[in-house]
């Protein structure tokens, strides 16, 4: 009940609550305690299930205040023998010392290998560039500033969510459409048009539609029953990858496809997200002499679509004419379904400079 949509960490706390394994649950069954206060036992916890609960290799341990019982003690193992933190002195962890702001961002900069020191001006330099307090309460990376825990949850959702569970990757037979027009037959629903984009889709099936509240800009997800597929005027039983299809849904006519809409198969891992996108840049100097740089905004295209987006990591220095760089990350001022593997279209003034290929969304 403390944890309201078009907050920050609404996201972050229901993947942190859902995911397999769980990285936490509530404060208790109807509390998630987003502004309450995080140990450094607990978010090393929070970190070791986010990564998939990987076993450590050692056993041994050199803290006297951890001991063997503790749901935080193969977590402090492991996050020590991976260097991603250790003790406050020889002997001691602390686990039950606030985590700060340094911490968290820190231990995410090591966890991520962007540095095996990093504290904790060198990460916080990499998260400010990295847009990663972007939209949080949070201002500043420092030792005096305690991290709360809807922003601990944000921070491993925004760099790790997808490292382990996969989401926003698509099966040969996950169904995929985006939403090009719709329109409303009285009596019967909605018809939603567009090219299959992947998986196919059959006349009883049911499909999730997914959108976002045009003024909150919220994610919105609807399940409906396909009562009917058209192509060409013609009706058919099935539409697969590569047909132009139109498809009848079962609802009533206030159903809205605010641009960026899809249509994908019911228990889909994709969402809509105007979060951070990492992929790879490919520019071409065939089309102009774009060069890009970090905090630049331009437009993205595909499938009938397009958005400004603007550059939150540029994993180096500026991207000019015939370069391609990996790690790159970009955020939309208005959510989109993406997913591993599209191919957006870089535009400006009606020239397309390059592409920028998706390899992880956030």
């Amino acid at each position: 009940v403390d944890v309201s949509k078009g907050t920050y960490y609404y996201d972050p706390v229901l993947w942190a609550y859902y995911a397999s394994p769980q990285v936490t649950n509530g404060m208790d069954e109807t509390h998630f305690g987003p502004a309450s206060t995080v140990t450094r036992g607990q978010c090393v916890a929070f970190l070791w299930r986010a990564m998939g609960c990987p076993e450590p290799t050692t056993t041994a341990n050199p803290f006297v205040d951890v001991p063997t019982w503790q749901y935080y003690y193969k977590p402090i193992l492991w996050a020590v023998e991976k260097g991603i933190t250790k003790g406050t002195d020889a002997s001691h962890f602390s686990p039950d010392q606030k985590l700060s702001t340094a911490h968290i961002i820190t231990f995410l900069y090591r966890t991520l290998g962007k540095g095996s020191d990093g504290w904790y001006v060198e990460a916080g330099n990499w998260a400010y560039q990295d847009g990663l307090l972007v939209g949080t309460d949070l201002l500043d990376v420092h030792p005096d500033v305690d991290c709360p825990r809807g922003a601990v949850v944000t921070f491993l959702y925004r760099e790790l969510a997808n490292a382990v569970s996969g989401a926003n990757e698509l099966s040969k037979d996950d169904f995929l459409m985006y939403v090009e027009e719709s329109y409303n037959i009285t009596g019967r629903g909605r018809v939603v048009t567009g090219k299959v984009r992947n998986g196919s889709i059959r006349t009883g099936d049911k499909v999730t539609l997914i959108s976002c509240d045009e003024s909150t800009k919220a994610p919105v997800r609807a399940t409906y029953t396909v009562e009917g597929i058209e192509m060409f005027h013609k009706l058919l039983d099935e539409a697969e990858k590569g047909d132009n299809a139109g498809i009848l849904l079962s609802a009533d006519t206030g159903i809205k496809t605010p641009p960026g809409s899809a249509l994908v198969n019911e228990g889909s891992p994709l969402k809509s997200s105007p979060g951070r996108f990492a992929g790879t840049v490919k520019m071409n100097s065939e089309t102009g002499t774009r060069t890009l740089t970090l905090g630049d905004t331009f437009q993205v295209y595909w499938s009938g679509y397009d958005v400004t987006a603007m550059l939150v990591d540029l994993n180096g220095g500026d991207i000019t004419p015939d370069t391609t760089r990996e790690g790159v990350k970009l955020t939309l001022i208005s959510p989109a379904v993406l997913y591993v593997g599209l191919e957006l279209m870089i535009r400006e003034g009606g020239r397309t400079y390059g592409t920028f290929t998706v390899t992880g969304i956030e």
